[in-house]
């Protein structure tokens, strides 16, 4: 067995021995398989791309609907409490802040534990891909 994608020109010779054009078929299937390999890392780095463009969209809006959250929280603290109820008030304020602060503690736990998005660059991952894109 050979180690690269295409056997030594003496080989090669010895298989034009046996089947007319076997070297340029040869030669051919390896053109074939590094274009395939190509092809295959160009997929996946696009659908990385898009994985993190997503995510970010996710996580800008999770941010937004936060804020309003929390400011909505807020105003009807304060609105109860205008309205005669100070420690109800107080809780319901209080709620949507400590809420806001635990979420943006988790967010920050669980992108300390994300994978790196890119790939590793070895054989053992470019077989992987080729049998999961097929």
């Amino acid at each position: 067995m050979f180690s690269k994608p295409i056997p030594p020109p003496p080989v090669l010779a010895q298989y034009n021995d046996v089947a007319p054009d076997a070297a340029e078929r040869i030669i051919a299937m390896a053109e074939r398989e590094q274009s395939h390999r190509h092809l295959m890392r160009s997929k996946l780095i696009d659908a990385q791309i898009r994985d993190m463009s997503q995510h970010r969209l996710e996580r800008r809006l999770s941010q937004i609907f936060a804020l309003v959250i929390v400011s909505l929280s807020i105003v009807a603290g304060a609105t109860t409490a205008i309205w005669g109820e100070p420690v109800a008030g107080g809780l319901i304020g209080t709620a949507g802040v400590v809420a806001l602060v635990c979420l943006f503690i988790l967010d920050r736990h669980n992108r300390d534990n994300v994978k790196n998005f890119l790939p590793p660059d070895d054989e053992k991952f470019l077989e992987d891909v080729n049998e999961n894109f097929h």
